[in-house]
C-alpha cells in the first residue's frame, strides 16, 4: 500500500517536481518514502495468493476440481505445490516378464517387459534403454483384445516401437552424414548437368562442400551450409537435402526386443490362456 496523508505525511510526494521545491526538499521526501516502504510487512498471504491463483484458473475459492487440484502453500522454492490431502486410489496388478540374455563370449544383458491389461501400459525397461507407452482402455482402441492379446497377435514392431518413442522424434531418427553428402553432391551435378552452373561455380560448390561443410550433425550441417557462398547461392534451401536413419535403439526395438517378445508371448502367454 502506498503511504497516504493518514501515515504522517503530506500525500503529496507525487509533486516533487513542483516549481519552488530545493534539492533538499527532495531529498528529505525520497527519504521518508524509503522508510515507509522499509517499514511495510514483506510477508506473503498465502491464502491471498491461494485465492488469486484460483481465480486466475476460473474456479471458485474451495472449489477441488479442475486444474491440478487444490494448490496448496509454496514450495520452499516458490512453487505452488498441489494438495495431494484428498484422493483416492485404485491398484492394478501388471505383469513383468523379465529376461536375461546370455551370449557365447560370456556376455549378459536383461529386459524386462510389463504388460497391464487394465490401465493399457506396456513398459519396457533394458540394458539398451528404458521406453513406454499407455493405450487407451477404451475396447475399441485395440480391437477388443487386451494389450497382452493386442502385443501378441502384433506383427508390426514399427508401429509400437514408434510409440514407445513418442515426441522424441530425436531417438527415433538420427542426421544420416553419408547419404546427406550423397544427396548434396548429387543436386551439384544436377545443376552444372542442367546448366544452371558452369564447370568453374560446380568446383567450387564441391570444394565447400568437401572442406568447408561440418557433416557431423543436422545442426553443424545448416550453420557451416549456410556461410558458403556458392553452395547458399545455387541449393537455397538447405534442409530439402537431409537424410536421417533409425537411431541404434530404434533397430534395436524393430529388430530383436519387440519381435522376440511378441514372439514370447505368442508361443507361452496365449497357449496358456487357451489351456
Amino acid at each position: 500500500m502506498p503511504p497516504t496523508a493518514s501515515d504522517g505525511g503530506s500525500g503529496q510526494e507525487g509533486d516533487m517536481g513542483n516549481g519552488g521545491t530545493t534539492n533538499d526538499e527532495i531529498g528529505s521526501k525520497l527519504n521518508t518514502i524509503i522508510d515507509r516502504l522499509n517499514r511495510m510487512p514483506t510477508t506473503v498471504d498465502l491464502d491471498n495468493l491461494e485465492n488469486r491463483q484460483r481465480e486466475a484458473e476460473g474456479r471458485g475459492v474451495g472449489d477441488e476440481g479442475g486444474g491440478c487440484g487444490r494448490m496448496s502453500a509454496m514450495g520452499k522454492h516458490g512453487h505452488h505445490l498441489p494438495d495431494l490431502s484428498q484422493h483416492t486410489v485404485t491398484t492394478q496388478r501388471p505383469v513383468s516378464y523379465s529376461f536375461r540374455f546370455t551370449g557365447p563370449s560370456g556376455w549378459s544383458d536383461w529386459a524386462i517387459f510389463t504388460v497391464n491389461d487394465e490401465t493399457g501400459e506396456f513398459h519396457l525397461q533394458s540394458a539398451w534403454g528404458d521406453y513406454q507407452y499407455r493405450w487407451s482402455t477404451d475396447p475399441n482402441a485395440i480391437g477388443n483384445r487386451t494389450l497382452t492379446e493386442f502385443l501378441a497377435q502384433n506383427h508390426d514392431a514399427y508401429y509400437v516401437a514408434d510409440k514407445l518413442h513418442y515426441g522424441r522424434r530425436h531417438e527415433r531418427e538420427e542426421f544420416d552424414e553419408d547419404a546427406t553428402k550423397k544427396a548434396v553432391f548429387k543436386r551439384i551435378a544436377e545443376l552444372y548437368r542442367d546448366g544452371h552452373i558452369d564447370l568453374e561455380e560446380a568446383r567450387e560448390m564441391v570444394y565447400e562442400a568437401k572442406h568447408e561443410v561440418d557433416w557431423s550433425n543436422e545442426e553443424l550441417f545448416l550453420d557451416t551450409f549456410a556461410d558458403q557462398e556458392a553452395l547458399k547461392k545455387h541449393i537455397e534451401e538447405p534442409y530439402e537435402y537431409i537424410e536421417t536413419r533409425p537411431t541404434f535403439g530404434m533397430v534395436l526395438l524393430t529388430e530383436r526386443l519387440l519381435p522376440f517378445f511378441f514372439d514370447y508371448l505368442r508361443r507361452e502367454v496365449l497357449k496358456e490362456q487357451a489351456a
